[in-house]
């Protein structure tokens, strides 16, 4: 770089001290998919600072009274009317700059039809993945190869991973969906077609003959020894950061198609590269988080441990992320029916986020609601229901207010909350508000498939069936074969568009109605 020698000189200065109120500059973009990029206007901007609004050119300036260089800019929300955030991540975890920051938008039915397709590729990929390992263990005890107790603790192990794996194939499919195609190299742009072609074995070879980690790795070792020589020391080091950061995205694109297609070992191996070789608080709780998900409980409890002292440690610890923290600790310790270490790991959890939303319920009300939602989850596993549900109304009347605000971004979080409220109920024999919670859940979920069609049929379906396995225990047969037969018919639709992916869930709607038949007497 040609200006290195003036930004070592730029750093042996004095720094000034920043007078108060900072500026920020950025652009908002349109995703256009391998295309490139075009400007956005009339983008609405939330943060800590004052409300913004992007210009015919995609420009906007954020006013920030006490924030200075370097500090996190939170960002709230950023709007558009028929658009959805795309580069969430990057824009949730903003910090002031000399730079300019960068904000892109994505058409809302563009976005949730390709989140939908992503699904069902997904589903249908590790379905066919539990299924092919299934047959190999079979052929393996057949063959005696394996031991008959070896055998079922494989297969419980593999069917373990794989219902784990269902409960987090939305968040996959979202961050799949999230991947900007625009910015991948030729290696990356490759593998990713051939995982959207359904071709994974052919992907993840692509994936394996790229040096993108072994690039990551080494801009370690040339950072130390460039320190060495203090001539060109901030020229190889302004390199040396920018190739990581270009490593580093394209890496969590890998984990990311890894993760899609079912390659959880791999994937975690990459995020723990990452936890380790660059321990800051997003990549070792992510790495946690994973470990969490596909139930290695103790590795995830032990980063998560790691990285709760550190915050600790710190002189001004971000509250925000220790409360994260402690949430996926007390979850982890509920699993593990360890009552009292998660009730202390939840209770301090709860009290950050309250202290969040008595300044600002608007900001951090969703936090907050979602913390007593956990609270009033731990409450029902010690089986005390009224405390539960106290708890649980709280959370409700909390996500109300917001939904009152701000129905497309909170009414999803409603859904969620009512859905575990009616599961309470169920468990105290509240049988009709447990309905009135589920059947409201069940509005939400119409609301938004009538919204954005197509994208949330699967939702709709499984609601459906809750409430028909709800009507079929209050002895409802009719209302319970009716809500039945809808999911049914929803699945046999989606069966028809993708069969490997969908089937699963009509045989078990199929299995239930039969059941239900068989209670009415019926053949």
């Amino acid at each position: 770089m040609k200006h290195g020698f003036a930004i070592l000189i730029a750093l042996m200065l004095p720094i000034s001290v920043m007078a108060q109120g900072t500026t920020q500059n950025g652009m908002a973009y349109q995703y256009n998919g391998k295309k490139p990029k075009t400007a956005l206007a009339n983008v609405n901007i939330r943060t800590v600072a004052s409300p913004a609004i992007s210009g015919a050119n995609g420009a906007f300036t954020l006013k920030m009274k006490t924030t200075k260089m370097g500090d996190p800019i939170r960002l709230l929300f950023a709007t558009k009317a028929g658009y959805v955030l795309f580069n969430k991540d990057e824009a949730e975890s903003w910090s002031v700059k000399k730079g300019t920051l960068r904000l892109v938008m994505c058409d809302a039915v563009t976005y949730n039809k390709m989140k939908n397709t992503n699904y069902e590729k997904l589903l249908a990929n590790l379905t066919a993945k539990h299924d092919r390992e299934e047959k190999r263990l079979r052929a393996l005890l057949a063959q005696h190869v394996l031991k008959e107790k070896d055998y079922q603790a494989q297969i419980d192990s593999l069917g373990q991973q794989y219902d784990n794996s269902l409960t987090k194939i939305d968040e996959y499919a979202e961050e799949y969906t999230r991947i900007d195609e625009s910015e991948l190299d030729d290696v990356m742009s490759k593998a990713k077609q051939l995982f959207d072609n359904g071709d994974a074995d052919e992907a993840i070879k692509t994936l394996k003959s790229s040096h993108i980690v072994d690039d990551y790795i080494k801009t370690f070792k040339e950072e130390k020894d460039s320190r060495e020589k203090i001539e060109k020391i901030q020229k190889h080091i302004g390199d040396v950061t920018e190739d990581r950061g270009k490593a580093k995205a394209n890496i969590l694109a890998q984990i990311t198609m890894l993760k899609s297609f079912g390659q959880f070992d791999e994937a975690r191996n990459l995020l723990k590269t990452l936890a380790d070789n660059e321990p800051t608080y997003e990549n070792i709780f992510a790495y946690a988080d994973f470990c969490n998900t596909q139930s290695y409980k103790n590795e995830a409890e032990e980063y998560l441990t790691i990285l709760m002292n550190n915050l600790r440690k710190e002189a001004k610890p971000d509250k925000a992320q220790l409360a994260n923290v402690l949430v996926k600790l007390g979850e982890i310790y509920l699993k593990k029916i360890e009552y009292q270490k998660s009730k202390d790991a939840l209770t301090e959890a709860l009290e950050i986020r309250k202290e969040f939303a008595d300044k600002s319920l608007d900001m951090y009300g969703l936090d907050y609601s979602l913390a007593m939602k956990d609270m009033a989850m731990l409450y029902r596993e010690q089986k005390q229901y009224e405390e539960g549900k106290k708890m649980m109304g709280e959370a409700i009347s909390v996500l109300r207010n917001l939904v009152s605000k701000d129905k497309d971004t909170y009414n999803i979080f409603l859904s969620q909350v009512l859905t575990d409220y009616g599961q309470i109920l169920m468990d105290t024999e509240e049988f009709a508000e447990s309905e009135k919670a589920l059947t409201e859940a069940y509005e939400i979920d119409s609301i938004q498939t009538a919204k954005f069609p197509g994208a949330y049929e699967h939702e709709r379906g499984m609601t459906l069936s809750k409430l028909g396995y709800l009507y079929e225990e209050l002895k409802r047969y009719d209302e319970a074969e009716r809500m039945l037969l809808q999911s049914v018919e929803i699945d046999r639709k989606l069966e028809k568009e993708n069969p490997e992916a969908n089937e699963p869930y009509l045989s078990v709607k199929l299995n239930a109605l039969a059941v239900l038949y068989q209670r009415e007497g019926k053949s």
